[in-house]
């Protein structure tokens, strides 16, 4: 797993969504640098990471989430805050349930939560990750140049163009090697709320400060799961993000950072 930090301090981990990688991330995560923590941003194997993954077996949400605590091992982190956005939410949520004493605080932002994993919009790929010549298809779809400007996919999760350069990095591993889409088809694939449901069970208990951050104009996951997820932790915060929809770091950055820093002063 390839990882980047940025900064020094106090260490909050970033994680992203499917066909994406941690680059989502890198303007909000310069200002909290700024403000003196260590923005860990690794890129997880969604769809977008650049080198394939040994044994695809461990393609699983438990195995991924749980890599992202031997990630802290390896990084020296023995106390971190988290941040789960999108599919990483549900990551997020699975990794701090099984480690109370590693994630000191725990923040989702418009992620897959509860039976909503995956969510509607991605239900379809999961269809078609039963047949993986059928997702291979998907997915080089997904990459041609002229979907990039359509209302589909990109429309749905981003309100503002995003750089082209970086849809055509996230673009360019799935469209050209045909391990990461093995890799992707295989997450996707197994994707259950059975996960999901599991960790909000345990996450009732969770001790540490939360927050829970949406998008108002989210059209993938639900605002009503904003709420139930912040009223099953135990005295979480609830904040909106204005002007943005699943895309939240890219399409408005400047609430993202301040809802973030107010987070790891909680």
């Amino acid at each position: 797993m390839r990882v980047r930090t940025v900064g020094e301090g106090p260490a909050i981990v970033c994680t992203h969504g499917l066909l994406v990688d941690g680059q989502i991330w890198d303007r909000v995560a310069r200002g909290i640098a700024a403000r003196g923590y260590r923005v860990v941003l690794p890129d997880l194997p969604l769809g977008a990471h650049t080198v394939p993954v040994k044994d695809r077996h461990q393609l699983t949400t438990r195995s991924v989430a749980a890599a992202i605590v031997d990630m802290a091992d390896a990084l020296g982190l023995d106390r971190f805050a988290m941040l789960g956005f999108d599919t990483g939410g549900a990551l997020a949520q699975v990794a701090t349930a099984a480690n109370f004493d590693r994630v000191d605080r725990l923040a989702l932002m418009s992620c897959d939560a509860f039976e909503h994993f995956p969510p509607a919009l991605i239900r379809p790929f999961q269809w078609a990750a039963r047949w993986s010549p059928m997702m291979t298809l998907v997915l080089k779809s997904l990459s041609s140049p002229r979907l990039q400007h359509r209302p589909l996919p990109l429309g749905l999760v981003a309100k503002h163009k995003i750089d082209p350069r970086l849809i055509e990095a996230w673009n360019r591993p799935p469209a050209s090697d045909p391990e990461i889409r093995e890799d992707c088809v295989a997450f996707i694939r197994q994707m259950s709320s059975v996960d999901t449901l599991s960790a909000a069970r345990r996450l009732a208990e969770y001790p540490g400060p939360s927050m829970v951050m949406w998008s108002q104009e989210d059209r993938v996951f639900p605002h009503r799961d904003a709420q139930r997820l912040a009223d099953l932790l135990p005295g979480c915060q609830l904040r909106w993000i204005e002007d943005s929809y699943v895309f939240a770091p890219l399409d408005n950055p400047e609430r993202t950072t301040s809802l973030t820093l107010e987070f790891l002063e909680l």
